[in-house]
Parts: structure tokens; C-alpha cells; sequence
């Protein structure tokens, strides 16, 4: 007999199966990545449609079987509408979510990666801020997470390396999540917090990240 799991996540991606089915890929933060299967969620009253579309936040209501999970229910908290209607943001967060997916295992809890992820979300919705700060700022902040970050002098030139530029990258690694995406730099700094977490990622994400190719140039 199956038994109803309620897991506590978020949507990275979802693709179309067959005619009406959706198979989606969640991080939860009591089993990490899962995928699962949404049967009929794609057809127009059903009450599956909203809750499996991509970034949907909330508690996730699935049977477990052998290989995969398949969706019963959802309690939404945040759709991230706002996110969705700009679409430069949503490119930048289907980067987020690929980020995400590439870190994340099945069967490890993963409540910082959400934690972060959902953060980052946030941050993308509000229009004062920085949209290369905020991608800079979780690249980074995710190859921390992962415990694989190697010493910034490993990653830029130590003639590029100012004690100034050392405060932020020990900011970004341990700031609180509440204020990790809320400061302001100039250009130059901006560039060069670019070049760097772009560098981190190239030395440590060892496959191609196919949604950065869509970014804003």
C-alpha cells in the first residue's frame, strides 16, 4: 500500500510526457532532487496545472515508488509571479535552478540549497537590484555550499586579489542569507566579481550549463 510523503520544495524544471502528463524535477528539503510525475497536469482544469510549473514553492504531496514519485497534491506559497513576467529575470533564474539541480542528490537533505535558491529568487524580483550582482553572488555562494570551493587566489590573478576584493568573497561565503543579495558595487567591481565567479564556476562545474547560454549579454 502507498503511503502520501509530504515533501517541503521547490520546482527546478518540469518537460511535457505524453499528451497530458508533466514529469518534474524537484529540490526538497528532506530528500534532496527528486523526480517525479504529475499525471493529467496538463490539461486546463487540473488541479495539478499551476503547482508543477517551474520555481513553484511549497509543500508537495507524492507517492513514492521504485524509481520516481508521482504528484497528488500541492500547497503552493509562492508561485513567483513577479519573477515570471520578466523574462530576463527568468532566465536568470532557470540558470539559478540548473545551478541548483547540479549540486543537489537524491536522498540528501538539502535545506540550505532551497534556502538559497528561494533567496535568490527573491532577489531577482526586486527591480533595484543588481541582476549580475545576484548571479555573481549565488554562483558563488553555491560552490560554497557544496564544500568545494577552492581559495579565491586559486581562481584570479593575486595582482587582482585586493584586500577589498577578499572582504566581499568572505561576505558572499558567509553572509546571512537575508542580506546576502542586498549590496550595491561599482562598475568595476561588478566586472571583476564577474570574471571571478565565472572562473569558479568553469573550475568547478564539470558539465556545460546549457540555460547560460540564454543569459542577457
Amino acid at each position: 500500500m502507498a503511503y502520501e510523503v509530504p515533501l517541503n520544495g521547490i520546482v527546478l524544471s518540469g518537460q511535457p510526457i505524453g499528451e497530458y502528463d508533466r514529469r518534474l524535477v524537484i529540490l526538497t528539503k528532506e530528500r534532496g532532487k527528486i523526480s517525479c510525475f504529475a499525471r493529467g497536469a496538463r490539461k486546463p482544469n487540473s488541479p495539478l496545472l499551476g503547482s508543477t510549473r517551474s520555481f513553484a514553492f511549497g509543500t508537495f504531496y507524492l507517492y513514492e515508488g521504485r524509481s520516481s514519485y508521482s504528484l497528488h497534491s500541492a500547497q503552493i506559497s509562492n508561485y513567483f509571479e513577479e519573477l515570471i513576467k520578466d523574462y530576463d529575470a527568468t532566465l536568470y533564474a532557470c540558470y539559478f535552478a540548473e545551478i541548483a539541480d547540479y549540486y543537489s542528490h537524491e536522498g540528501i537533505e538539502a535545506k540550505d540549497a532551497i534556502n538559497l535558491l528561494y533567496m535568490a529568487f527573491c532577489a531577482l524580483t526586486d527591480q533595484r537590484l543588481n541582476k549580475e550582482i545576484i548571479k555573481s553572488t549565488y554562483e558563488i555562494r553555491s560552490v560554497v555550499l557544496s564544500g568545494e570551493c577552492p581559495p579565491p587566489e586559486n581562481v584570479l590573478s593575486s595582482s587582482k586579489l585586493t584586500e577589498n576584493f577578499r572582504k566581499l568573497f568572505m561576505y558572499i561565503a558567509a553572509s546571512p542569507l537575508d542580506k546576502l543579495f542586498k549590496f550595491t558595487l561599482g562598475d568595476e567591481s561588478v566586472k571583476q566579481l564577474k570574471i571571478f565567479s565565472e572562473r569558479l564556476i568553469r573550475i568547478c562545474v564539470d558539465k556545460k550549463l546549457k540555460s547560460k547560454d540564454m543569459l542577457p549579454r
